[in-house]
């Protein structure tokens, strides 16, 4: 766990002669319930922690329905994929401009994570496209 979300979790640390006490003021959405025992279960191979990796990616930024609305969508896209967002505008492709729409199937305004792994699929064909030779963003199933 990385220092930032430790200080997420920690509320108040104390420390007296019989130890250390922690209180925990809130739950951060990466571990809901019966998540870091899913995280224990499944920290196997490395594909198997990418798989947990986005999960908690989804779950950073979704909402307590466990959807992403869509600023929060586009926030996530601007921090993760700067290089694919850049190549995207000197092609002169607005990406950012209606993915969500483009996504969003059952047009309820947010984003469930199987329509999230559909967008994930379509920027990782992209990147496999690019390692065969062609250009990022370059269109494919954008």
């Amino acid at each position: 766990m990385d220092p930032s979300s430790l200080l997420l979790l920690l509320g108040d640390v104390s420390s007296d002669q019989v130890g250390l006490q922690l209180v925990f003021l809130k739950q951060p959405r990466s571990l809901r319930p019966d998540q870091s025992s899913f995280e224990a279960k499944m920290s196997g191979s490395q594909l198997e922690q990418s798989i947990i990796d986005l999960i908690d990616l989804f779950h950073k930024h979704s909402g307590r329905d466990d959807t992403i609305e869509k600023e929060a969508l586009l926030q996530l896209l601007k921090e993760n994929f700067p290089n694919f967002l850049s190549a995207c505008e000197k092609r002169g492709r607005d990406y950012l401009s209606n993915i969500f729409n483009k996504k969003d199937k059952n047009k309820d305004q947010k984003i469930d994570f199987s329509e999230f792994l559909s967008l994930l699929a379509d920027i990782a064909t992209d990147y496999h496209e690019h390692s065969h030779g062609e250009e990022l963003c370059s269109g494919g199933s954008q």
